[in-house]
Parts: C-alpha cells; sequence; structure tokens
C-alpha cells in the first residue's frame, strides 16, 4: 500500500486536493531501534526555523508524529488483526464509510474517495480547499520569519494579505493565531531591549522608538511607550 498508494504520482495528485492520510504504523520503534532503512530519517528546519529530522518514508513527519499518529483515534479502526487495512472516514463525524482489508490499488482508492465526497458536499457543503489553507499557513510562516527578523511592519503586512472577512473561519483563525505569535515575539524584543537599557540605554531608546512605529496599533504599542518612558 505505501509503494502502490502512498508513493504513486497520480494518487498523491489526486490526495493533494481531495483527502487527508492518517498513518497508524505499528513496529516503527523496533524499526528504528534496528536501523531498518525504512525507518531513516533527514533533517531539515520546520516552520520554526529549528532543525528537526524526519522520516524519509513520510516526508514532512518526525518519529515523535509518527508514534502520536498510532495513538491517535485512526488505530480503533483495524479490527481485523492483519495488515495492510485501510478505512474511508467521515471528517465531519469520524465515523467509518468503507474498508479495505489487504493491498487495494490507488484507482480503487480514487473512486471510493469520489463517491464518499458526492455524498458529503451534498450533506456538508463544500470543504476548505488545502491551497487556500497552505496559503495562509505560508502567510503566517512568513510573518513569524519577519517578526524573528526584527521587522513587525513586514510580519504584520503578511498577515493582513493573508486576513480576508469571507474566508473560512479555519483560516481565520489561524491568521489570528499568527498575529498572537508575531505579538509575543515583540513583547520578548521589549524585554530583550528593556534589559539592553541597563547598559546602553541610549541604543535601547532608539530600538524601542523604531519599535514602538512598527506596533502602532496593536496591544503592545503602551507598552513599548512605557518601556521608552522607563530609560
Amino acid at each position: 500500500m505505501h509503494r502502490s498508494v502512498l508513493q504513486n504520482k497520480k494518487y498523491i495528485e489526486f490526495s493533494e486536493r481531495y483527502t487527508v492520510e492518517v498513518i497508524s504504523l505499528g513496529s516503527l520503534e523496533q524499526g528504528v531501534e534496528k536501523e531498518d532503512p525504512k525507518a531513516a530519517t533527514y533533517s531539515a528546519k520546520n516552520e520554526e526555523g529549528e532543525d528537526v529530522e524526519y522520516m524519509l518514508e513520510f516526508p514532512g513527519l518526525t518519529l515523535e508524529q509518527m508514534i502520536a499518529l498510532r495513538k491517535s483515534p485512526a488505530s480503533q479502526f483495524n479490527d481485523t488483526g492483519k495488515i495492510p487495512f485501510t478505512c474511508l472516514v467521515d471528517p465531519h463525524t469520524g465515523e467509518e464509510i468503507q474498508r479495505w482489508s489487504g493491498g487495494q490499488s490507488a484507482n480503487t482508492l480514487i473512486e471510493a474517495v469520489m463517491l464518499a465526497r458526492r455524498d458529503l458536499i451534498q450533506a456538508h457543503g463544500e470543504g476548505l480547499a488545502r491551497q487556500d489553507l497552505r496559503e495562509v499557513e505560508d502567510a503566517v510562516a512568513d510573518a513569524k520569519s519577519e517578526a524573528r527578523a526584527g521587522d513587525f511592519s513586514k510580519a504584520f503586512r503578511a498577515l493582513d494579505k493573508a486576513s480576508d472577512d469571507d474566508a473560512h473561519q479555519v483560516l481565520k483563525d489561524k491568521v489570528a493565531a499568527g498575529r498572537e505569535a508575531v505579538l509575543k515575539i515583540a513583547k520578548e524584543a521589549i524585554d530583550d531591549l528593556r534589559e539592553l537599557a541597563l547598559d546602553d540605554p541610549s541604543q535601547a531608546k532608539r530600538e524601542l522608538s523604531r519599535l514602538k512605529r512598527q506596533l502602532r496599533g496593536t496591544a503592545l504599542e503602551e507598552i513599548v511607550q512605557d518601556a521608552i518612558d522607563s530609560i
């Protein structure tokens, strides 16, 4: 199933638009201990700019995330005791729609998903497009990166560009969370400049004044001004 479906180019393109895969592996840790090539990892940076180890067979997922998936409700569907096992699940209710025991072709799963999608749209309307989600997530990641670099004006512009009053609530929540993350980074910058003021008050005051301009209209504007006044 891994090679015939998850590494199938046609299915990859299809799943990018229509599905979310949740994988539950029961012996991954043993594979890691035995240094099985299928349990190998590669180094990359995550959205926070941190170096992490991702699974080579499951790009973008860490060992810890794979273990968490096994402990998720996904593992409850296989009551056959056999592998591979595949289950199509209603994303709104978490209930099983269809199941398969043994290996299946990509075409079999694609056909089943499209039939289920037709019924789900009739019952719940169109869902959230993954492309829209990715664009917002990219904007939030850019905003955090700009904030960590000290350019809060660019950070807020990135979030403003991703904001849309008519957007799906999930997207609104992600933008709001991104804004909170940027403000948290800004608050840490203010605290750092308070510390700098103990050794170099002139430099700290200049940096705080610049920061105040970037934070105008936010909840931190008054806090920046208090920091300036205290120098």
